[in-house]
């Protein structure tokens, strides 16, 4: 008997320890009514490897997956032109793959990792800075020439733009890859940014019928970018400020970030604010990278309060130990070339797959320090989604109703160690939502958003049927009217006798007052709290 009961108590102590432990109880809200930023969207990069993908025997399938199925938003590539002609024909077919797959256009942003080695100080498209003439004076507006001369090649294949970055990273300098750097204001030893930036804003402003949307100076870190902003000649020619994430705070310890990140938006939030390139070295290795990504994104979109979040590489090369990307993809003249979707992806995709560009982020809060929280709706505001990150190593049960929204549909889907964008359900607002250990969790709702005042309750249909003067009120002013037209028989759409024709049978008598008196002295005012609402 004694060994009996031990062995099922261990049994059940094992069983425990398996369990996810939902021990903890949150409570949250989410109100449509107070909107923050307009999203431009989510979008990666695809500035290496794309010769492996155009090659790939299973390029069809890799298209579906970081494009349809992520729906990325924004896709961001490299500036080539006379360096790299060939990197501008396999971009050209996967935008074209990419619209294919989406069913709508990608938006492209464009970049510049060095002009061409004749531009260059170093006569190299690594490392250096802007060459200069025979007059010791920086090829400002040869370097604008060329800059509109590239967007009229992409634009030849097809590639129409709608974000320009000058430079990429303009304050950092490698010998490994294509960079040139510029200085906020020229030195002697480096060209400025300023000047060279507003050379490029003067020449494509000259020659272009519209501007594509211009962003500056995308610098290793939002921290690094404020001189470079701070020396432009003329911000009014920026459209948004853009930067990186690799120079601001540890990386993996995302809320490092958070401080500096509400100074640089209360100084330059008067613009689009973007962040346009950041991934960890070990991001798709370990799934620490994973909650990191989920982390710095949701503070870039809550405390910087960023309209577009990219991520680096969108697909890598998986060759000799060098793997990487949102998806890694094989060699494709291997034996038996693949792919691998990896656990980014997924953690990425609960952000992308349930937002577009033009949906507006909207206040969300928790009373618990290991929830995130966020919530975007779209323009039409019938539809809702909902993304929570549970940073603590155990379960939580939330309980988050919803302030101004009917909901009519939903569901829920969930990426952790265990599960990848994985549907799990539905929503209910009186049942306590399961946040596993270290998740994301997104709730996908459509519904209707609830007035906030009386006219809102008639424009959303919700008028109670004897409110005949249409003020949410059904009182001795709808008496009024329906008296002065009692036994009229002549009242016909569209005014119906001011309304007091109730059942619209063109006549006002008995059965009109019958209706009319069902529901005397009832209201269903928004801003009235003794009224009940009918929605």
């Amino acid at each position: 008997m004694f060994s009996r009961h031990l062995y099922i108590a261990t049994l059940f102590a094992i069983f425990l320890s398996l369990s996810p432990a939902y021990g903890a109880d949150a409570t949250g809200s989410v109100d449509i009514g107070i909107v923050y930023q307009e999203l431009e969207g989510f979008g990666a990069s695809g500035a290496h490897y794309e010769n492996w993908l155009v090659a790939h025997p299973l390029k069809n399938e890799i298209y579906d997956v970081i494009f349809g199925q992520l729906g990325l938003d924004i896709y961001r590539i490299r500036n080539t032109h006379e360096i790299l002609p060939e990197y501008i024909d396999r971009t050209a077919q996967i935008i074209q793959a990419a619209e294919l797959s989406l069913g709508h256009p990608v938006k492209i942003m464009i970049n510049s990792g060095s002009p061409p080695a004749y531009l260059k100080s170093n006569g190299d498209t690594k490392a250096g800075t802007l060459k200069k003439d025979d007059y010791g004076n920086y090829m400002y507006t040869e370097y604008a020439q060329w800059w509109m001369a590239s967007l009229a090649e992409y634009s030849s294949h097809g590639i129409n733009v709608d974000y320009v970055s000058m430079q990429n990273e303009p304050d950092y300098l490698n010998v490994k890859w294509d960079t040139c750097k510029f200085t906020p204001t020229e030195t002697e030893e480096w060209a400025g940014y300023n000047l060279a930036f507003e050379a490029f804003y003067q020449e494509l402003n000259s020659q272009m019928p519209e501007l594509p949307k211009l962003l500056a100076p995308e610098t290793m870190g939002f921290g690094g970018s404020q001189e470079y902003i701070d020396a432009l000649i003329d911000a009014n020619h920026v459209y948004g400020f853009a930067h990186h994430l690799y120079s601001d705070g540890f990386y993996y310890n995302p809320d490092s970030f958070i401080l500096d990140m509400q100074i640089y938006a209360s100084k330059y939030g008067y613009k689009p604010l973007l962040q346009t390139e950041c991934s960890g070295t070990d991001d798709h290795l370990y799934y620490i990278g994973v909650m990191a990504l989920v982390r710095h994104m949701h503070n870039s979109l809550v405390h910087e309060g960023v309209c577009a979040y990219l991520y680096w590489d969108l697909f890598w090369g998986f060759w000799e130990g060098d793997a990487g990307g949102l998806v890694t993809i094989d060699f494709p003249w291997d034996e038996d070339p693949g792919y691998i979707i990896n656990k980014t992806y997924y953690a990425f995709k609960q952000y992308s797959a349930f937002t577009d560009p033009g949906w507006r982020r909207v206040e969300a809060s928790t009373d618990s320090s290991d929830l995130r929280i966020t919530a975007f709706t779209n323009p039409d505001v019938n539809e809702l989604s909902i993304v929570i990150i549970n940073v603590s190593d155990a379960g939580i049960n939330l309980t988050l109703p919803l302030k101004n929204f009917t909901p009519n549909s939903s569901g829920v889907y969930r990426t952790s160690e265990t599960e990848s964008t994985a549907y799990v359900g539905t929503f209910d607002e009186l049942q306590p939502l399961l946040l596993p250990a270290e998740s994301i969790t997104t709730i996908s709702l459509t519904g209707s958003p609830l007035p906030e005042n009386c006219a809102g309750v008639q424009v959303a249909g919700f008028s109670l049927i004897s409110d005949i003067s249409g003020d949410c009120y059904v009182n001795y002013t709808d008496l009024d009217i329906l008296t002065d037209y009692w036994l009229d028989e002549n009242c016909n759409e569209p005014d119906d006798c001011q309304g007091a024709n109730i059942n619209e049978q063109g006549s006002v008598n008995l059965v009109d007052f019958s209706i009319f008196t069902s529901l005397w002295l009832q209201c269903n005012n928004p801003e009235d709290a003794n009224c009940a609402p009918n929605w």
